[in-house]
């Protein structure tokens, strides 16, 4: 499946447009070797900034379809304290009500929810917007 390169560039009026472009490989560090290529030459016949570039691919296995009772208005928000001590929440969208105990609380040992928290923890792949990472889970709840 090819991976998608969306470059977002912008004028001096700040106003903003989208170029896609498909790429002919799975490979992202061929995507990125292509992309950078076509940046290259695209360079002397623009007048516009380059302000960056996204990339995506489909899911063609169809392997994270979701159920069929999903919901993208129903969600879950998780407070965790920070390195600060601070408190930070991370929202997870399409939360299933199967995971919801009584007065919409959600219980931190259920092993999905272990192991999808897991990956904000220090030392976890995750960090949040501001580059903290969550060194202890407070609750979760069901969103209203």
């Amino acid at each position: 499946m090819p991976i998608v390169a969306h470059v977002s560039m912008s004028d001096s009026f700040a106003r903003r447009t989208v170029k896609k472009l498909e790429t002919e490989t799975d490979v992202l560090a061929t995507a990125q070797s292509a992309v950078d290529d076509f940046l290259t030459e695209l360079n002397p016949c623009t007048d516009l900034a380059v302000d960056y570039v996204t990339y995506s691919y489909k899911d063609s296995t169809q392997s994270f379809a979701g159920a069929a009772t999903s919901n993208v208005d129903q969600g879950a928000t998780f407070r965790g304290r920070v390195t600060s001590g601070e408190i930070a929440v991370v929202k997870v969208a399409g939360f299933p009500l199967s995971k919801v105990g009584p007065n919409g609380y959600i219980d931190l040992t259920d092993v999905d929810v272990e192991d999808l928290l897991a990956m904000w923890l220090a030392p976890g792949p995750f960090t949040l917007s501001d580059g903290e990472v969550i060194v202890e889970w407070i609750d979760g709840q069901l969103d209203k």
